[in-house]
């Protein structure tokens, strides 16, 4: 049993984490917090952190392309722990975003914050969004750039749930190898 919420001088975290996500092989482990004593950006608001429990670093990872600070309440670690999805808002607005961990480059992908997820290599990031003023499940292939609407029925009619795929009632799940994703409609 390790202690994963702790900052570069191995204090815990002074007020609660949530939203773990870890690695496949258990060296990497996201979560979000608003503790004061994460670093230099930790002033209370919510972000996502990365520790890394081989090399004993935590990085702050909910930023923007711009290196922005992005208040979070949802991330995700790939299965391989080099690529971390989240979304929230910050001063620049709301939206999803990838952040690649080898690179320390991050991606905006979509203008809508709800519930995200990532595939196991980092390559298909899944997240809400909205189509003909409907909410529906969109997938990002990271590599080519393309976007698919993956929230539809085999006539290919919009599968929706009203509000709650984009506020993150509904989280969709996407397996390791980004060939099937779950949600709800």
């Amino acid at each position: 049993l390790e202690i994963a919420d702790l900052n570069d001088a191995d204090e815990v975290s002074n007020v609660n984490t949530f939203s773990y996500s870890m690695s496949a092989n258990g060296r990497k482990v996201a979560f979000v917090t608003r503790a004061t004593n994460m670093g230099p950006y930790s002033t209370g608001s919510h972000y996502c952190y990365v520790r890394d429990l081989i090399a004993n670093t935590t990085e702050l990872v909910s930023v923007t392309g711009t290196g922005q600070p992005f208040f979070t309440q949802r991330c995700v670690l790939s299965d391989d722990g080099n690529h971390v999805a989240f979304s929230g808002s910050s001063s620049a607005g709301t939206g999803t975003w990838v952040r690649d961990l080898t690179t320390g480059t991050s991606q905006f992908i979509s203008s809508y914050a709800g519930s995200v997820s990532i595939s196991g290599d980092g390559r298909y990031v899944v997240f809400g969004g909205v189509f003909g003023g409907l909410s529906g499940i969109q997938v990002k292939d990271m590599v080519t750039g393309d976007v698919t609407v993956a929230s539809v029925a085999s006539d290919g009619t919009l599968l929706t749930d009203g509000d709650a795929v984009l506020s993150g009632l509904a989280p969709e799940v996407i397996s390791s190898d980004g060939r099937y994703i779950c949600f709800t409609s």
